[in-house]
C-alpha cells in the first residue's frame, strides 16, 4: 500500500497488472480504478503522483481520478515523496555516478534543483522537514527544511 485517502488504500497492482487499485477499508472491496502503469502512487492536491514503469520509472501525475498522464521528469527515479511546501522530493537514478542526486521540484515538474549529490533513500516528510538517508550505509541521515533554500544538514537527534 502506498497511500490512504478518503477511506481507501491506494496501491499499484503487483501480479496481473500495474493499474491503480483502491481497497475500501469499510467494505473490504478491491477495485482497479485506473488502467495504466503505476508504481508507488501518492494522492495529493487532486492528483495522483507515481513512478511509471512503462516510461523507465519517470515521475508522472494525472488529475485524480481520471485525468491524462503528465510526465514530470526526464529522469529515472528510485523514490519520491510529496511535501506540504508544494514540492516533490525525489532521488534521481543514473548510470553515471556523478549524476545521482536527491532533488526537488514544483508539483508541476518545474524548477528542479539538486539538494544533495549522491544516492539517497527513505525520503520521509513531516510538516517542517524532509528527511532522507544515504543509500549505501543508511546510517547517515539528513534533513532539509520545507519551504527554505537548499541547505541540507546532517540530522543528529
Amino acid at each position: 500500500p502506498a497511500n490512504i485517502f478518503n477511506g481507501q488504500i491506494y496501491y499499484a497492482g503487483q501480479k496481473k497488472d500495474h493499474n491503480l487499485h483502491a481497497f475500501s477499508i469499510a467494505s473490504k472491496q478491491d477495485t482497479s480504478i485506473i488502467e495504466g502503469s503505476f508504481w508507488n502512487p501518492v494522492i495529493s492536491g487532486g492528483y495522483v503522483y507515481y513512478m511509471n514503469p512503462s516510461e523507465n520509472y519517470k515521475l508522472c501525475r494525472r488529475s485524480f481520478p481520471n485525468g491524462d498522464e503528465e510526465i514530470l521528469t526526464d529522469d529515472r527515479i528510485d523514490c519520491f515523496n510529496v511535501a506540504a511546501d508544494g514540492k516533490i522530493y525525489y532521488q534521481k537514478n543514473s548510470t553515471e555516478l556523478s549524476e545521482l542526486a536527491l532533488k526537488r521540484m514544483n508539483l508541476d515538474g518545474s524548477e528542479p534543483e539538486i539538494i544533495l549529490s549522491g544516492n539517497f533513500t527513505n525520503i520521509n516528510v513531516t510538516s517542517r522537514y524532509v528527511y532522507f538517508s544515504e543509500y549505501s550505509s543508511r546510517e547517515k541521515m539528513y534533513h532539509q527544511a520545507l519551504g527554505a533554500p537548499v541547505n541540507p544538514q546532517v540530522f543528529n537527534p
